[in-house]
């Protein structure tokens, strides 16, 4: 969504995306109800950085929140869940909290809501993640598919988030080989193939 603007001579030729944590509205709608809201807590803080005028951490986060707020900044994921480990969440984020500015921003971050170019994108998740539910690629998919995206779906067995990094990254590299070629499959493989998911499902 940002290619344009960002790297506007760029040729997009494909995107690989490996368990994406795409549905950021839905991890803050459950934030108030999660033992551990280290996620939410790094979306809160970039939200709040990207739209200061709109989203208060202080409508979101308790005050003890608040105070705590600063670990997103200072250190890397593990921090953060350091910081707030032990803490019940009812102490951390208000129960209402999803709702007003952070409900309609939350919203609108979670990807796939348009089309912004033809080349197509390779999702891959591992069915053992425990990190990034299924349901997120699954909804990921289906708001791409109304889009006109071409995308497809890979489901491996790969282990946990981290583990499946490595599976995940032998079957997308040959694919992006295969997109900068522009020959399609390479050597008649078609695994590195583009497949249209959306197109099969309408299909059937």
């Amino acid at each position: 969504q940002v290619a344009a603007d960002w790297a506007p001579d760029l040729d997009l030729v494909g995107t690989f995306a490996g368990a994406p944590a795409s549905e950021v509205g839905l991890i803050l709608a459950a934030a108030p109800r999660l033992p551990q809201g280290g996620f939410a807590y790094m979306i809160v803080a970039g939200l709040a950085a990207a739209y200061p005028d709109e989203a208060d951490p202080a409508d979101f986060l308790t005050p003890k929140g608040v105070e705590l707020l600063d670990a997103v900044d200072t250190g890397c994921a593990t921090d953060t869940f350091k910081a707030i480990a032990g803490i019940p969440v009812e102490e951390l984020i208000k129960p209402d909290a999803f709702s007003g500015a952070w409900r309609d921003l939350a919203l609108a971050q979670d990807a796939g809501q348009e089309k912004t170019n033809d080349a197509p994108v390779l999702i891959i998740h591992s069915t053992g993640d425990g990190t990034v539910p299924l349901i997120f690629t699954q909804a990921l998919e289906k708001r791409m598919c109304a889009n006109g995206q071409a995308v497809e779906r890979r489901l491996i067995d790969g282990g946990g988030h981290g583990a499946a990094a490595v599976p995940a990254y032998q079957q997308a590299l040959p694919w992006i080989e295969a997109r900068f070629s522009g020959d399609g499959p390479l050597e008649g493989d078609p695994a590195t193939a583009v497949t249209n998911d959306c197109a099969a499902k309408a299909d059937g």
